[in-house]
């Protein structure tokens, strides 16, 4: 009797998308709401306070953040101020309305998934895996541009998948949507035009199809045409170059910090001297670039770039083993969470100077749920106990490395089966990989996109293991499946 009620309500639940699109939401929307409690009215870390100097008019804005994502985070919380009386309650506003944007995003992959007959138990998996995963469920509530960023980017690879699908319908309506998630992930975070860039050069190479080649190169333009406004008549001053060369400032300073052991010559000490002082080189750490990369002098660096990139090349040649330990060092947390560093920052407030004076401070309306998620996320906590110490083994499905595995597995698996929509977004997934490992640290912001992504590609990778249930379309006005061939 309880077998057949479970396999009733199952049927219930997935017979159409549209059903599983809202069972998903429900169950995400109940799981992260205690993460939201619990960090009421939210985390105010990473750049998020940097961002408000600029937006509050204490700071000069700056293209170093995205114009738009600053915007947004002000004005919402701005808007909560007036409507409930405090900046707490505008910070929750914003978390809360970026919550909801994630949790859609999430759920649109079960109804994509579904719309593509991937079996229940599958979906069932995979969203209670979404739903308990601790490391989505926090980073959800802090101000970080790549939560929203992951969410658009998550959208922008569906759709980017169901216009290239000519059994979907709607093109139409898929077309401008395509244009509109390209727009918003180019304008969440800076390096989101490169992505877009990157799957019209993919699409153009692997399913030359015109329109949607049409869309994405409009979004690029009209990105650029908006970072023109910015510059040449808001004058927003552009951010410095210097935050693209995380990875070589940090093999330079590792070589200089241990000069003595390395095979450095004295024409090429004073080099790099010019471009990173010596004050810079003493606040060298090994796991973050910015205390080093924060003193490099980018002017001296654009007097002599081709002498510099020399030099870059000539210590790599002499120093190999250095190279590499710097840039391990860097990307290890992403493959090895105990040494993820920064992982406490998931819950920091950063730059409290700001958010005191301004009058936000934590709440924590769920504190038993904090203690656990703080717990599972840092098991160094003195609160953490035995058991969730010893179930950090098994934390790691949820854990960055498990999303970078996913991910690869799948584009291996498109290239193996020939399916050149698949490999189109995971090729950009892999883009993104690459740029990750070129941040200044591992950190936790820089994996949300691959993490939010594992249920699309675990799906996608059902679909192509099982090539007969494909293209099996499920009609959202009937519960009978219909399968198609293409």
């Amino acid at each position: 009797m309880i077998i057949t009620h479970i396999r009733k309500m199952m049927n219930t639940i997935s017979c159409t998308p549209r059903k599983m699109f809202l069972f998903s939401l429900a169950v995400l929307i109940l799981f992260y709401l205690p993460a939201f409690l619990c960090l009421y009215p939210g985390t105010l870390g990473y750049d998020g306070p940097a961002q408000l100097v600029m937006y509050y008019g204490e700071k000069p804005m700056t293209l170093h953040h995205p114009v738009f994502h600053t915007w947004l985070l002000g004005s919402l919380i701005t808007a909560g101020q007036h409507l409930f009386g405090s900046l707490n309650a505008g910070l929750a506003l914003y978390c809360a309305v970026q919550g909801i944007v994630v949790a859609v995003s999430l759920a649109g992959v079960f109804w994509f998934l579904r719309r593509y007959a991937v079996p229940f138990p599958v979906l069932a998996v995979m969203l209670l895996w979404t739903a308990c995963n601790p490391y989505l469920q926090a980073m959800t509530f802090t101000t970080t541009k790549d939560v929203l960023f992951s969410a658009f980017f998550l959208d922008f690879l569906m759709l980017l998948l169901l216009v290239q699908d000519e059994t979907a319908g709607h093109q139409k309506a898929i077309l401008i949507l395509l244009g509109i998630m390209a727009l918003l992930t180019c304008m969440t975070r800076n390096q989101g035009i490169y992505l877009v860039a990157g799957s019209f050069l993919f699409m153009l190479l692997l399913n030359r199809k015109w329109k949607v080649l049409a869309v994405l190169a409009g979004a690029v333009c009209c990105m650029l045409c908006i970072n023109a406004v910015n510059t040449h008549l808001l004058h927003f001053e552009k951010g410095d170059a210097r935050e693209m060369l995380s990875v070589p400032m940090q093999q330079e300073a590792r070589v200089m910090h241990f000069r003595d052991a390395a095979d450095i010559t004295e024409e090429q000490e004073k080099m790099v001297l010019r471009v990173i002082p010596e004050e810079g080189l003493e606040q060298y750490d090994e796991w973050i670039s910015d205390p080093v990369k924060n003193y490099v002098k980018t002017d001296e660096l654009k007097k002599d770039l081709p002498g510099y990139i020399r030099v870059y090349l000539q210590l790599g040649r002499q120093n190999p083993v250095v190279y590499w330990t710097a840039f391990d060092k860097m990307v290890s947390g992403f493959f090895r969470m105990s040494e993820m560093h920064a992982q406490a920052m998931t819950f920091t407030w950063t730059f409290t100077e700001y958010s005191e004076r301004w009058g936000f401070h934590q709440e924590d309306r769920f504190h038993a749920y904090r203690r656990l998620l703080t717990g599972l996320i840092d098991p160094e906590t003195v609160h953490a106990g035995p058991f969730l110490n010893g179930i950090q083994p098994v934390l790691v499905i949820f854990q960055p490395v498990a999303a970078i595995v996913i991910c690869a597995a799948a584009l291996a698996l498109s290239l193996m089966r020939r399916r050149r929509s698949i490999l189109i977004i995971g090729l950009l997934s892999g883009l993104y990989f690459v740029s990750m490992l070129l941040g200044p640290a591992a950190l936790l912001r820089y994996a949300l996109p691959l993490m939010m992504q594992v249920p699309l590609y675990v799906g996608l990778g059902f679909i192509m293991l099982f090539p007969g249930r494909r293209p099996a379309v499920i009609k959202e006005e009937d519960t009978e499946w219909t399968k198609q061939r293409s």
